[in-house]
């Protein structure tokens, strides 16, 4: 945008022009000076509309601009842009609501510094592979949060190019993405404990043919209710079916009873 300074001294040469016109014009007839207003008169309608159009453009150009921010700072994943270094330059509001920190920009921060000690040491020693050719690639680590709460992130990235003004030469970024995978990972690892005890109760259970016991991997031998408790999450109520009845409680039983069961929790 111009300057006031700029604007007045402008004015002041277009107002010397003014007092002073071309001696030509004194030697025009009428009607050339008529057919040389409306030259002008049409010139001007026409930088009117050129105006117009640029006005146009620049809405059209900030417009664009500004869904682009709003696109990148709202995104439904954490976008983080790293210089060559790995130091941050810029993050998003969804990365900034998940460290918990909207200040992070100032800081000057290596990213490295956000992740676990053992996650970090991972990240440097990539970095490098990983912001020459990130195409295809992922890093799963866990981040710390301000907060101190830790989170099972999922990164991919892709490579970005910073603009630089008055013709300097583009310097090379890396755009993080940055996924949330936390409650993903503690479904998994629910999901694997469950069919670890599946896996438990296949194949072939050594039991006993009188008393009916499973001998377990240490060789113990357990109640078959005690085994299935501790190896599945299957609860036991305890009843007597009819044989039973009539062999070891021969009192209470009568040929009444012959399709009942007796259940005792």
């Amino acid at each position: 945008m111009a300057s006031e300074a700029y604007k007045k001294r402008l004015r002041q040469q277009a107002e010397k022009r003014h007092d002073h016109p071309p001696g030509i014009l004194a030697d025009m007839s009428e009607k050339e000076v008529r057919n040389l207003v409306e030259e002008l008169q049409i010139h001007q309608i026409e930088l009117e509309i050129q105006n117009e159009e640029l006005r146009h453009v620049q809405k059209t150009m900030e417009d664009t601009r500004n869904r682009y921010i709003s696109l990148f700072d709202n995104a439904p994943v954490g976008y983080v842009i790293l210089d060559s270094a790995g130091i941050i330059k810029q993050i998003n509001s969804t990365f900034a609501h998940l460290l918990q920190s909207t200040d992070i920009n100032k800081k000057s921060l290596a990213f490295a510094d956000l992740l676990s000690q053992k996650d970090a040491a991972v990240f440097r020693a990539r970095f490098t592979a990983f912001f020459k050719n990130p195409s295809g690639k992922q890093i799963e680590a866990d981040l710390i949060s301000g907060n101190g709460r830790v989170h099972h992130v999922q990164m991919e990235a892709a490579s970005h190019i910073e603009k630089q003004e008055n013709d300097g030469p583009d310097k090379a970024e890396l755009l993080l993405m940055i996924t949330d995978v936390t409650e993903l990972k503690k479904t998994k690892q629910k999901l694997e404990k469950a069919l670890n005890n599946v896996k438990q109760l296949s194949g072939l259970l050594p039991i006993c043919s009188h008393c009916k016991k499973i001998r377990d991997d240490q060789g113990y031998w357990n109640q078959i209710e005690s085994y299935l408790d501790k190896h599945s999450d299957a609860k036991f109520s305890h009843g007597i079916c009819q044989d039973c009845l009539k062999k070891y409680y021969s009192d209470f039983y009568n040929g009444d009873n012959e399709d009942k069961q007796i259940h005792n929790s």
